[in-house]
């Protein structure tokens, strides 16, 4: 009797032990916050070889040269995307949720952070890969939300004809799943690949100035998250069913700052990294609650 299944997916530089840990601590958070008739997940994490010399004695290779394989593990996470996560997520999980209970589904939200939302939000655009005519169907095509936490691709692939990584995404609008994206002006991860890819990541400043461009407001809404937990589901649940079908897209600078609250660490330049304390697990939880609640019918 799962509420929900949870597809989550971690990013570059993060090995398999980093990345159960951060899946174990998040969902924690979250148990922690809401009660268990909300929110029984079942978790279904991806772990992948996203960077070199992880396990190495040699301070130059563990320390530098694994910047080097950067560019390398962008393609790979949407290689990734396009076939197993793609696989996983379409032909195994949303069939078997569709199978177990027909009438009572488990909500499907999928969360990925940094290139882990590469990851995961190629493998949402790639279903009819796996079967044609999954692109149409309103049974089992579908998740039912994608959260990318500081996300490591281009908004620009959800503009037609736009970015050097083409626009995969700019379809988003003919799917039932809502899209969902936490951006900060402190995540200052990766800054030079703006310049030399063209990538304005959506979990930094360059995408969220893509995103509230005046020609690009039928594609995004941008919504300030002011870490009042009233004030911002409120303005979750009030938004209408057209801005609801945009990319929504959360400035969450205000608690994507470096600082755990939960333990008093403050740093700063690791704010990509700040989604592990109670402040993200409310964030996540507004949208769950808002865009992928499920309702117990028995």
């Amino acid at each position: 009797a799962y509420t929900h299944i949870i597809l989550f997916c971690m990013g570059w530089n993060n090995n398999q032990e980093e990345s159960i840990y951060r899946y174990n601590t998040i969902v924690d958070n979250l148990k922690n916050i809401v009660p268990e008739k909300e929110f029984k997940p079942i978790i279904i994490g991806f772990t992948w070889p996203s960077v070199w010399f992880s396990i190495e004695d040699n301070w130059l290779k563990k320390n530098a040269l694994f910047l080097a394989s950067y560019f390398t593990k962008q393609d790979d996470a949407d290689e990734i995307g396009v076939t197993i996560a793609n696989w996983v997520t379409h032909n195994v999980v949303l069939k078997a949720n569709k199978d177990a209970n027909n009438a009572n589904p488990a909500k499907v939200i999928a969360i990925g952070h940094s290139m882990g939302a590469r990851i995961l939000s190629r493998a949402i655009f790639s279903n009819e890969y796996i079967r044609p005519d999954f692109r149409n169907s309103t049974s089992e095509s579908d998740v039912n939300l994608f959260i990318g936490l500081q996300g490591a691709f281009s908004a620009n692939r959800f503009i037609a004809y736009d970015g050097w990584e083409g626009s995969p995404y700019a379809e988003f609008s003919d799917r039932k799943i809502e899209f969902t994206l936490t951006t900060s002006s402190h995540d200052k991860a990766n800054p030079i690949a703006a310049f030399i890819t063209g990538a304005k990541h959506t979990g930094g400043k360059h995408g969220l100035r893509v995103a509230k461009k005046s020609k690009n407001e039928k594609i995004f809404n941008v919504i300030e998250w002011t870490d009042n937990t009233t004030a911002d589901t409120n303005t979750l649940s009030s938004l209408s069913n057209e801005d609801r079908k945009k990319v929504i897209m959360i400035d969450a600078s205000k608690i994507v700052d470096g600082y755990d609250v939960d333990h008093g660490v403050n740093m700063p330049n690791d704010a990509h990294n700040d989604i592990l304390d109670t402040d993200m697990a409310e964030l996540i939880w507004a949208l769950i609650d808002n865009f992928a609640k499920y309702s117990n019918k028995n």
